[in-house]
């Protein structure tokens, strides 16, 4: 046995000791209650300017029966009374254990890991056993059997607290002979029906490592239907992790298990590794919104969790790839944007986070939710962009603006975003973007302007718009020529595109008088128009020499100049290959 194998090496009586539980415990002045009152009695005697003598010695008593949180209490007051004493090598060392079994994690290492109490070899027991409930496993389960031999001779109560951590620091490191040394270390140590159930979480552990799958579940179910919450939420938590790993249950079903135990076991670090990997079942079947908020409860729940810093690392990684790598294509675009808002703190900085708002923001744009958009858009402008990039989110604004009808909040911004050097590709589409806004709002000089010095079959189709709608019936008529291009060759049909360009001409002509022009059109894409399918409106029209409500009925058939919703849609084809391009870099 363990104890055996430590009395073999030269007994734990010879060993240096820190702390001495044995003699702690004074047995020797009768039971507990006796032993109390008499150490209790013994200070109160004492003159004051010495009583920490008592106090301390009261708290040794405390720690050695099982009673940290006593102990802790004597050892706050005897700090206060003499601040230098909190110094002392062993002063430290009895209040780091105390700290430590009080779960103080934090306060047991800055006490246990002092470099003066580097050359007590105890210290090394206590110090394995605070990396190990910090997590650390590999290391805290080697550190753990290297010390054993002190246990040997704890009080029960601290040998089984030991036993049980070095146990499941061996499970978590994949060591299963490790953690049945450790069970072995309890030896003959009377058990509470707790403890006894928390032992039979380890076996099954074991039997688990050992692939002995049908006996640990046997042994999780007997934990599991005892009275012990603590054993019971252990063993739903690991019985649950057995059978996902066997693929006797689908994520799901674990998800179900590990929300139902949520309830069970509350307000410690278990609570945080139920949330955690609830969390992350719950993403891995494509709940993100259920997994992330699982996360973040314990994260937010537990804030001084050695974890916690690791937890938020991979509640962002995963922001990243439904923002960035592109999952969140899967969701429904109102979860994608309602996921996004919820947990927009998850956003990286710089670049990467501009580039996800983008990307959201054009996905939006593809299913018409221009107002969510926007207001994606607009915080990013305000808040996150300077220069050059402030101008090119300014076009995308500016576009769903227009996309949205909204002409006015489309020059707020393109002023708002002014400034920066932004290339020549955003500059064209600001101009655009204001062009269309001032036509939208009757300003056909002004949008005439802001096109100056532009070409391109996309802005001719603009001015003929903004010619059109200010009734510049000949301007209108000379940019469709443009679009339609040079007279067919005899034979040569024209295509739709250039059929309907030929049709606003002759419809333009018409508005204007233009009765010889309109007679020109009709000589010179007569023949090609008669292949197309507005030949017959192009006939009615072109026969028209006189006023234009003679042809009033062809003109309720053809729509009226309008642009727009052909150069949005080649706007949202450019959102969607920027989006994938921002997937694929």
């Amino acid at each position: 046995s363990a104890r055996s194998r430590a009395l073999a090496s030269g007994g734990a009586d010879e060993l240096a000791r820190m702390y001495r539980f044995v003699e702690w415990r004074h047995s020797e002045l009768g039971d507990y209650n006796a032993a109390h009152r008499e150490l209790l009695a013994q200070m109160q005697t004492m003159e004051p300017d010495v009583r920490n003598t008592g106090r301390i010695e009261l708290a040794r008593f405390y720690l050695a029966h099982g009673l940290a949180d006593r102990a802790m209490g004597l050892l706050d007051v005897v700090a206060a009374r003499e601040p230098e004493i909190s110094r002392v090598p062993s002063f430290k060392a009895l209040r780091g254990a105390s700290r430590f079994l009080m779960g103080d994690t934090d306060g047991a290492e800055r006490d246990l890991f002092d470099r003066e109490l580097d050359a007590e070899p105890e210290i090394d027991l206590w110090r394995a056993a605070v990396r190990g409930a910090q997590g650390e496993v590999l290391t805290s389960s080697f550190e753990l059997q290297t010390a054993e031999r002190f246990v040997q001779d704890y009080p029960d109560a601290l040998r089984v607290h030991f036993a049980f951590l070095g146990a499941d620091v061996a499970l978590a490191a994949g060591d299963p002979v490790a953690a049945e040394f450790w069970l072995e270390v309890i030896g003959n140590a009377e058990l509470t029906p707790a403890e006894r159930d928390r032992r039979r979480v380890f076996e099954a552990g074991i039997s688990a490592r050992n692939g002995e799958i049908d006996t640990a579940i046997s042994l999780y179910d007997r934990v599991i239907n005892g009275r012990d919450r603590l054993s019971r939420a252990l063993a739903t938590m690991a019985k649950t992790e057995l059978l996902l790993s066997e693929e006797d249950i689908t994520p799901s079903e674990a998800v179900d298990e590990l929300d139902r135990l949520r309830y069970v076991w509350r307000g410690d670090g278990l609570e945080f590794r139920i949330l955690r990997r609830l969390g992350e079942l719950e993403i891995a079947a494509g709940r993100y919104r259920d997994g992330l908020r699982s996360l973040k409860r314990a994260a937010s729940n537990f804030p001084e969790h050695p974890a916690a810093p690791r937890l938020a690392d991979d509640m962002r990684t995963v922001f990243a790839e439904l923002y960035l790598e592109g999952e969140a294509d899967e969701l429904e675009p109102v979860t994608a944007i309602a996921l996004f808002n919820e947990f927009n703190e998850l956003a990286p900085a710089g670049a990467a986070g501009d580039t996800m708002i983008r990307r959201l923001a054009d996905r939006l744009v593809a299913v018409d939710l221009l107002a969510q958009a926007a207001e994606l858009l607009e915080h990013q402008v305000e808040f996150r962009l300077e220069g050059a990039e402030k101008a090119e989110v300014g076009a995308r604004l500016a576009m769903i603006y227009l996309l949205d009808r909204n002409p006015q909040d489309t020059l707020k911004a393109l002023d708002a975003t002014r400034g920066g050097t932004a290339d020549a590709v955003i500059l064209r589409d600001r101009a655009i973007a204001r062009a269309r806004a001032q036509n939208q709002l009757g300003d056909h000089p002004a949008a005439l302007s802001a096109l100056a010095g532009l070409f391109g079959e996309d802005v001719d189709l603009l001015r003929a718009e903004i010619y059109w709608k200010a009734q510049r019936w000949r301007e209108a008529a000379q940019m469709f020529a443009v679009l339609a291009g040079p007279v067919p060759a005899d034979g040569v049909p024209l295509d739709e595109r250039a059929s309907r360009f030929v049709l606003n001409n002759a419809v333009a002509l018409a508005l204007g008088g233009e009765t010889d022009r309109l007679a020109a059109l009709r000589t010179t894409h007569g023949a090609a128009m008669e292949d197309t399918p507005f030949a017959a409106d192009f006939r009615a029209i072109t026969s028209v020499d006189t006023a234009p409500r003679d042809f009033a009925d062809v003109l309720e058939r053809v729509a009226a100049v309008d642009a727009f919703e052909a150069f949005m849609d080649s706007y949202r084809a450019r959102l969607s290959g920027s989006a994938d391009t921002s997937a694929r870099s």
